[in-house]
């Protein structure tokens, strides 16, 4: 069992920090406007909008099917580069919604954020990876191999045997070049009668982690953590430098039950900041992160409905320690002083989505900005604070 960790229950309704002064981020405190069907099948898409903006592909939590919703995904586009943050279930196809041909993408997408490897989280991975395949190297960025103990919930049930016991906690270069091996047929066809550039030639696959037997990852987490404590507490650590348009990248640690890694990410780019909190329980390691961030995108729950569907399951009782509540989501976003709240990863979304307003007055209990409640093809223009150049 991970250990929840406590918040300081200082005063969370005094004042806040100067991220939320007026023109840190220019948004109508309801909901923005989303855009609600794709392009017709057939017809040229109209193109993505302008300017820098966050763009959530997929808000679904949890491998769920629903309407309007696919599995999580969110893209900040800077200049004419995309950073993307998990790659959910249906979320590759969300694209063309969003106005981009397959060529716009494949030029943009440079850069690949993965928080944990759940199945919700890097569903449509590989379709990401292929879209960019002949249009230049993509970076990506995700957890390195977690190593063993695997815990076992609840605690006292007998554990089941073990997939690949050879390597059953994989990181994120384990997992590419597993799906490049899959995929090898798709690839070398490709290769042979397309001209395609060399798959493995393009991609820098970077894993973040702790060091072990045999194994050591590109990026080293400055802390003692496992499954057994996947995430204590610590100071938020660089994945990378500015680069060329002036994007910086930091993570830190999440409780998300026993996963491991499990990370939170940060991007500070000109004149703005936004932080993406993954999936996680409440945690003091997201305030530290989030700090001073005009824009925390945050994974959501309704405790209460997560109650009435699973009651005293071990399923419910994994949701409930391992993901935050909506109230809880409020408290983390006032003690981190944050200018906007967006919720993202809604669970419970079937058989019956909560209202939007239901979700806004549970953050609003302890948090006094603006609260959007995330939809699929949703923008929010990243625009620079007052006084920066």
């Amino acid at each position: 069992m991970s250990r929840k960790p406590l918040l300081h229950r200082r005063s969370l309704l005094t004042g806040t920090s100067a991220a939320l002064t007026a023109g840190a981020v220019q948004v109508a405190l309801g909901s923005p406007a989303r855009a609600a069907t794709a392009p017709a099948v057939g017809g040229t898409p109209a193109g993505p909008p302008s300017g820098d903006h966050l763009l959530l592909l997929g808000t679904a939590g949890g491998p769920n099917l629903a309407p309007d919703r696919v599995g999580t995904s969110t893209a900040l586009r800077v200049g004419d580069q995309l950073y993307v943050v998990d790659c959910g279930h249906g979320s590759y196809a969300r694209w063309g919604g969003a106005g981009y041909s397959k060529d716009q993408l494949g030029r943009q997408l440079r850069s690949i954020y993965l928080t944990h490897l759940h199945s919700d989280h890097i569903a449509d991975y590989f379709s990401n990876l292929w879209v960019s395949w002949a249009l230049g190297t993509v970076n990506v960025f995700g957890p390195g191999r977690a190593g063993e103990p695997i815990p076992v919930f609840p605690p006292d049930r007998e554990p089941p045997p073990l997939t690949r016991p050879e390597l059953p906690t994989p990181g994120t270069r384990d997992m590419t070049t597993s799906l490049i091996s899959a995929y090898a047929y798709d690839i070398n066809s490709r290769l042979r009668a397309s001209a395609f550039p060399d798959f493995e030639g393009n991609l820098r696959v970077h894993d973040i982690g702790r060091p072990g037997p045999d194994y050591a990852p590109d990026i080293v987490i400055p802390a003692e953590a496992d499954a057994t404590d996947p995430a204590p507490a610590m100071e938020p650590f660089e994945i990378h430098p500015p680069d060329a348009n002036g994007v910086r990248v930091s993570a830190i640690l999440v409780p998300h039950g026993p996963v491991f890694p499990s990370l939170a990410y940060r991007f500070d780019g000109p004149g703005w900041s936004v932080t993406i909190s993954g999936d996680t329980a409440m945690s003091e390691n997201v305030i530290r992160l989030a700090r001073g961030s005009d824009i925390l995108v945050h994974e959501v729950i309704d405790a209460a409905s997560v109650r009435q569907i699973f009651g005293d399951t071990p399923l419910g009782q994994h949701v409930l320690s391992a993901h935050t509540d909506a109230v809880e989501v409020g408290q983390v976003a006032q003690e981190a002083g944050v200018g906007h709240v967006v919720l993202n990863h809604l669970f419970p979304i079937a058989p019956k989505e909560l209202p939007e307003g239901y979700w806004r007055r549970q953050v609003r209990k302890h948090y006094r900005g603006p609260v959007t409640v995330g939809g699929d093809l949703m923008t929010i223009p990243l625009t620079r604070r007052e006084g920066d150049g």
